[in-house]
């Protein structure tokens, strides 16, 4: 068995390396290599079965992998059971002692552990206070609100000051309104702490939102790595750029490859990348990839010729939503695009069956491989 063997950096708390997992023929997680900084609020994010939570299992020590090694700092943990890490959990389901109030809900680790009662005291309030829950300190748990309940839970993993810190969807079960006050919250208390928080969702939006990192799974693999801005706006693959957010895809074929970038013909135009794109060669298939935001929507020239990054269309459909409108925009060869357009408080701007011009930046787009 033959592992990677790069030094651990300082700045690394917990480094996997070539970790596979597999439950008789299933094969739930393929050749897993990541580091984990310090202090980060790393994000594991997929769709339903990539994965992610088989992961955060392995990390808190109930699933050994099947393969693979695992590290605390430089200490070899993969075999360590999960009461002698240094980890703590939080389940979507908070697990809270209804028989226990608010104070010896978050004490309950601390007495396991027999500390003198004064420190108890000392570290129990002070978490509270950290979460807010300070006046609350003798409610039942009966008598809390979702959002006080999952707080109750965070002081009760913290309480106990472990080095990474596991949250398995914990605000799946909140209100949309309630989950966006507790993401703010999340980051607030991370950032007080210094904890590294390592968190797993299927939420696109909480990925985005909470994350230093995100690491996008896709059937038991890791598809990319990256802060958020670099996985939505840098996409490494198709699934990737399909996964997150909304993504216009054209098929297209290089049809010029040179150090200064590639230009790619599609069914309409073409497009011009603002960078070299390193491993293309004239003819080979690939997409071309750019977000509804980023498209410009203009009345169609005249006769007018039309350069690289730019097609002509028609408006097939119009979708008012918010303070935004949508333009599903027809090409010739009946492919659309969705072009995104700030309203301003009227009507849309253009209407269905009239000729438009889409366009957009050379950086604004991304070349991806079939």
């Amino acid at each position: 068995m033959t592992f990677l063997t790069q030094p651990v950096r300082e700045t690394d708390i917990v480094t996997m390396r070539n970790l596979d997992k597999s439950f008789g023929t299933f094969v739930a997680l393929r050749d897993i290599n990541l580091e984990i900084r310090k202090g980060e609020i790393l994000t594991f994010l997929g769709p339903s079965g990539c994965g992610k939570s088989t992961l955060m299992r392995i990390i808190a020590g109930f699933e050994a992998p099947s393969r693979g090694e695992l590290l605390l700092h430089d200490q070899d943990m993969t075999r360590l059971p999960p009461e002698r890490r240094p980890v703590n959990m939080v389940f979507q389901r908070y697990a809270l002692f209804p028989h226990l109030d608010v104070f010896d809900n978050i004490a309950f680790g601390l007495r396991i552990r027999k500390l003198p009662e004064s420190e108890v005291r000392t570290r129990v309030m002070r978490m509270m206070e950290l979460v807010q829950l300070d006046k609350m300190a003798s409610r039942w748990i009966n008598e809390l609100s979702g959002g006080q309940s999952q707080r109750v839970a965070l002081a009760r993993a913290l309480v106990n000051g472990p080095e990474v810190l596991l949250l398995d969807e914990p605000l799946a079960a909140l209100d949309l309104k309630i989950r966006q006050l507790m993401l703010q919250e999340l980051r607030r208390i991370q950032e007080s702490t210094g904890t590294t928080f390592v968190y797993v969702t299927h939420d696109q939006d909480e990925a985005m939102i909470l994350s230093s990192r995100v690491v996008l799974m896709d059937h038991g693999r890791i598809e990319q790595v990256g802060t958020p801005d670099e996985l939505y706006f840098r996409p490494r693959s198709l699934f990737v750029a399909r996964f997150l957010g909304e993504m216009n895809i054209l098929p297209a074929r290089i049809v010029e490859a040179s150090d200064s970038g590639v230009v790619a013909r599609f069914e309409g135009g073409t497009a011009r990348s603002a960078t070299a794109q390193p491993g293309y060669a004239r003819e080979d298939g690939t997409h071309i990839a750019v977000r509804p935001e980023a498209i410009r929507i203009a009345p169609a020239p005249e006769n007018a010729p039309v350069g690289h990054n730019a097609c002509l269309a028609r408006i097939a459909a119009i979708e008012p939503i918010g303070g935004r409108v949508v333009y599903s925009a027809e090409l010739p060869n009946g492919t659309r695009l969705r072009a995104q357009r700030i309203r301003d408080g009227g009507g849309a701007d253009f209407s269905i069956g009239q000729p438009v011009l889409l366009s957009w930046e050379p950086n604004a787009m991304t070349i991806l491989r079939d």
